[in-house]
Order: C-alpha cells, then structure tokens, then sequence
C-alpha cells in the first residue's frame, strides 16, 4: 500500500436526483437532460497541492479575463455552450478550443489521477424493474437482456411505450407496461423485417417476444427511483485497489450534494466533506473535466445523422455526421492530446465505471482511438471522409463486441 495521504475531488452532470418519467418521457431524455449521469473525480497527493494550485489559478484568471467575468463570476464548464460540442472539437468556437487547449495543456502539468462513471439511468431503472422476474429460468442473460432492452428504448425513445413506463407503480401497471412493450416491439419487428442492416435487431426482437410473454410481474411493488449515488465510491474504490492506494489515506471533497455526501459515509475514507465550488477552485477544475466529458458524449450520442429517427429510409446504414470528421490539423493535434490523457495516461481498468450499457463512453473513446491509429495528420487527410465514418463505426461495433465477449 501506498503510505502517503491523497485527496480527490467530485463533481457530476446531468444528475437527474430521481429517475422520474413526465410529459411522455424520461426526465433523463429530455432536452436539457441525458441518459448518462456523468461522475468525475479527480486526485492527487495531498503534497502536490501547493504546486498544482497556483497552476489551476493562472488558467482560471487568464479565462475569466477572456470570457469578461470579473473576480467575483465563478467560471464553469457551462460557459462553453453546448452548440460548440455539435460536431466534437470541430465545431469548438476560438474561445472554446483556447480554454480546454490550455486545459489539457496544464492537466500533462498537474498529472492527476481521474476517475468516471458513466450510468445509464434507463438501465438502471430497468435492472430494478426485473429484479424478481426469474430470467434465468427462461435460459436467459439476465444482463444481456437487459443490456439489450436499454438499448432498444434508448434508440427509439417511443412516447407510447415510455408513457406506459410512466405510469408503473404496482403489478398492475407493470402488466400493462408488459402488454405495451409486446405491442411495440411487434410493430417494430414488421417495420424491420427484412431489413439487411436490422437482421441482428430483427432476432433480438424475436427472442425479446418470446421472453416478455414469459415474464409475469405478479406482486411487484414499484416507487420513484432514487439515483445509486454509492456507484461513485464503487468505482473509485476500485481504482485506488488498482493502484494500490488505501482507501483510509483519501480525503473526499465533494461540490455540494447531499446525496452523494451520504453515500460516501459508509466507506472508509480519512475524511469526507461538501465544498461548494465557489469557494474551492479543486472543484472547479472538476466541474471543467466532468462538464467536458458530459456535453462530448452527450453530442455524439445524439448526433442526428446517427438517430433511427432522423427521418431517412429504414434501409440506410446510420453513421456518424462526416462533420465530426472533417477537421483540421490543430484539431486532429488536439484529439491526439485528449487520447493521451484519457487512455493512454489513464489506462487502468476502473478509470471508467459502467454498468453493462456502456455505448455512449465506448463511443467517445473510440472515437479518441480512432484519431490515434493515423501515423499522422497527412495520413489521415488521405482517407475519404466517408470512409472515416464507416471506419469509426466498425471500429465502435468491434470495441462493443469486444466488450461484451468479456462479460
């Protein structure tokens, strides 16, 4: 074990507190929201603090002064509007690239060691939902299936089938739930079938048909999910095994929020406490990764080139936008820097927690892996734009794959 003292710091986005479902669809659907809830700390040992600090202050003054906040405006990752995100680093406006250019540049400076947790909230409220249900007896992965379920809702997002989801509170409504997904699902396979492209998504459904009429909900009894905050500890406590840190070595700071606040007390830490991010710019520096991370996956996620619901025929391959992909030289540098830092720096397993749907995350670091597999800028411009997108999606099917062959 490793006998000096450590400190790490937390921040998260698109927290949605309850995973709740109104107005037809999942507060984590909505607009403003996103699936992921995004969890970020980051550490170092306590020593460091004195160099790394004034390091953090420098950055911050300097883009107070461009983005014309006085001493008193605290400066978030929100002041990069999440428009500059529409197309990756492409679509960064100056004032966006300069501020995480000289972010990452003092990051290979402070060295620090950062953990993420992306969770599907959708997974998780369906993990709970078929808690009793006896998958197995069907001869069933219970995590494939559900895997498969959160995949299928997330990619359609049909109001009639989440406003059935809305309405669940007893074995009754969880019936009709049921009866709604069969429905759906039956409407779905006759769109599909036949369908080269869809020939995978046509055998799941058909399996999926013959699971659900096998699920009996019986005496299920249902309330408004509250999010598993201990999930953040989880993963980071498995990073600190990894790198052989002791759990009772680390001070926790976390941004203001109670409910992670308590579900850190059943760990051992050396000490735990709230911070509000104005008083602490540590959190900030966290606020400015975790906001990155976010608003990056939220927009590939939701690249409409990508959707099944972009309004093109059913027949075509769904790619990511060529925009992501016509870049610059200064921008294939910058992807070079963010693959350093995040998985070549930070290659240890548990850097990033999931549960079993992990394609928003498996997503972006492909896309970091896949700028980094050209020798250089000159060899990557000699490939078609088109072919960059069918390559970074076969790249993304074989890294989920792979992923799931090790499940």
């Amino acid at each position: 074990m490793k006998n000096e003292d450590y400190v790490f710091y937390f921040d998260e986005c698109y927290q949605d507190r309850k995973i709740l479902i109104k107005d037809t669809t999942f507060n984590s659907m909505s607009d403003n929201s996103f699936d992921s809830y995004i969890g970020l700390f980051w550490g170092c040992k306590q020593k460091e603090l004195h160099r790394i600090i004034p390091l953090i202050n420098d950055f911050e003054q300097k883009h107070k002064s461009i983005f014309c906040l006085s001493n008193e405006q605290e400066l978030k990752s929100d002041i990069i509007k999440k428009k500059n995100y529409k197309y990756g680093l492409k679509s960064f406006n100056k004032n966006a690239t300069d501020f995480y250019s000289d972010l990452f540049m003092i990051l290979e400076h402070i060295n620090p060691i950062i953990q993420i947790d992306a969770i599907s909230k959708v997974e998780y409220f369906l993990k709970v939902l078929f808690h009793d249900i006896d998958l197995e007896v069907i001869a069933l992965n219970r995590n494939a299936f559900i895997y498969s379920l959160t995949k299928l809702i997330l990619n359609y997002k049909d109001p009639i089938l989440l406003n059935s989801i809305k309405s669940i509170h007893d074995s009754f409504t969880a019936e009709e739930f049921r009866l709604k997904l069969l429905s759906f699902i039956s409407i779905k396979l006759e769109e599909i079938r036949g369908i080269e492209r869809k020939e995978s998504e046509e055998n799941t459904l058909k399996e999926f048909i013959i699971i659900i009429q096998n699920v009996s909900f019986g005496n299920m009894k249902y309330e408004a999910l509250q999010y598993p905050y201990y999930f953040n500890f989880v993963g980071l406590n498995n990073l600190l095994y990894e790198l052989s840190i002791s759990i009772n070595r680390v001070k926790i700071i976390i941004d203001e929020e109670i409910n992670t606040y308590n579900s850190s007390k059943v760990f051992n830490y050396k000490k735990v406490k709230q911070a509000n991010s104005e008083n602490s710019i540590q959190i900030r520096l966290c606020d400015w990764l975790c906001g990155f991370v976010g608003r990056f996956i939220y927009a590939l996620s939701n690249d409409i080139s990508a959707k099944e619901s972009n309004g093109e025929s059913i027949d075509k391959k769904r790619l990511l936008s060529k925009d992501w992909f016509e870049i610059d030289k200064k921008t294939f540098d910058f992807y070079l820097r963010l693959y350093d830092f995040f998985l070549v720096k930070h290659e240890y397993h548990w850097t990033i927690m999931t549960l079993h749907f992990a394609d928003p995350i498996v997503e972006f670091c492909t896309l970091l892996r896949y700028f980094a597999s050209y020798e250089s800028f000159e060899q990557y411009l000699s490939t078609d734009v088109h072919l960059h997108q069918e390559l970074y999606n076969t790249a993304c099917i074989n890294e989920l794959e792979s992923r799931h062959k090790a499940q």
